[in-house]
């Protein structure tokens, strides 16, 4: 937000969206298995009318597909975009980026949002999968959201996961991935090389 109101914004989320790139093509070359990185863009970033040809023009310059980007969206996009915002986020569906509605269920969350977003996959805000194993409404909420985004055809990631418990709660319900401190807390690029390493070669 201080990026934001400050004019800060664009200079910062470009250097994001270029390391990430650069880095990530980096990684893939040492370890193939990885297939995707996700970034997070601001709703002022994405406005922007040079946003879609700059990607385009970082993705050339490092040779990265357009299938392995994945851009993290919240709903104020669209609160804020109406629809030139989904439009543009078609038309980067139809380049083959993927899309993720990130912090579902919190903020300006709505079921029409899950109708109308041209995307990929849903996630799941970790203040609910905290409370999954003791709240049986939020329970019920989770496991609601999962049927839900499935039969729409999309991803479910369920952010925030730390037990064993919580774990094996949204495998039962079939969520497609997870995200949080039982599988691993944020590492930096030494430690991420390593854990991508071990991966690698699983003893």
């Amino acid at each position: 937000p201080i990026a934001e109101s400050t004019g800060h914004i664009q200079a910062i989320g470009d250097w994001v969206l270029e390391t990430a790139i650069r880095e990530f093509k980096e990684l893939q070359k040492a370890y193939p298995h990885v297939k995707r990185i996700a970034i997070n863009v601001s709703a002022l970033q994405l406005r922007e009318a040079s946003f879609m040809g700059r990607l385009k023009e970082l993705m050339n310059k490092h040779q990265v597909t357009p299938t392995f980007i994945e851009l993290e969206i919240t709903e104020s996009l669209l609160v804020d975009g109406g629809d030139e915002m989904l439009m543009k986020l078609s038309s980067l569906k139809e380049m083959g980026v993927s899309i993720s509605l990130d912090d579902f269920g919190t903020g300006y969350s709505s079921l029409n949002y899950l109708r109308l977003l041209p995307i990929n996959r849903v996630k799941i805000d970790r203040a609910f999968i905290s409370q999954v194993e003791e709240d049986p409404k939020v329970h019920a909420i989770v496991k609601s959201i999962i049927d839900l985004s499935h039969r729409l055809d999309f991803d479910v990631v369920a952010e925030g996961v730390e037990t064993i418990g919580q774990l094996n709660q949204l495998k039962d319900w079939h969520v497609d991935v997870i995200q949080g401190y039982y599988f691993s807390r944020p590492l930096n690029q030494t430690s991420l090389e390593e854990f991508l390493q071990k991966e690698s070669n699983p003893t």
